[in-house]
């Protein structure tokens, strides 16, 4: 068994860092909590990738955990419209993680999972009926070990640079590597900082 650390959200959540004067540590504890209580979004995980369209704050740290060791597909969200949609459009995926803002951006045979009651609450949408998963019992994770740990060699985030789809390890992300406006936000995680 790897050593859970070497996995991006979990490193994140031992270093101790806060979003938004949220400890890490509850929002990746957020993101194992919906994949405990919503079957229906772990068996769709399993057979169609996820794509995430948040901007940089607490929801984004739970959809990582939510991704479950599943490559994401990150689309920034500060780009304009069409450029989302188009970078939407380059691969397949199941899953949306986003906020409500953003949900109308999802197609429609796609599971949209909103994030914008992160720790508390989240809310799923598919097949046109919608379930608020509880989130807010959750008890947060006991983690312990070193900061700074070697990352995994699997992908754990697909991103569109200059019309082509790429893909970034665990460690390289860990590193530093990957989309500039997210390897940046994680590095200040990753170092135990408090990101607002």
């Amino acid at each position: 068994m790897s050593n859970p650390f070497s996995l991006l959200p979990y490193a994140i959540a031992a270093a101790g860092a806060q979003v938004s004067n949220q400890p890490a540590q509850a929002l990746v504890a957020a993101g194992v909590t919906l994949l405990q209580r919503c079957a229906p979004l772990v068996r769709r995980l399993a057979v169609k990738p996820p794509a995430v369209l948040l901007p940089r704050g607490p929801a984004l740290v739970t959809a990582l955990a939510a991704c479950d060791g599943h490559a994401a597909l990150v689309v920034e969200a500060t780009l304009d419209i069409a450029q989302r949609k188009a970078e939407l459009a380059i691969a397949p995926f199941g899953v949306l993680f986003t906020i409500r803002a953003h949900a109308s951006e999802c197609p429609a045979d796609v599971m949209t999972v909103l994030l914008d009651d992160v720790p508390a609450r989240a809310t799923v949408q598919f097949d046109g009926a919608a379930r608020v998963v509880d989130l807010g019992s959750h008890v947060g994770l006991p983690l312990e070990g070193e900061r700074g740990a070697a990352g995994s060699d699997e992908p754990v985030v697909r991103f569109v640079q200059d019309g082509r789809l790429l893909q970034v390890s665990h460690a390289a992300m860990m590193r530093g590597e990957g989309p500039q406006w997210l390897a940046v936000w994680l590095e200040m995680l990753l170092a135990g900082g408090q990101v607002r």
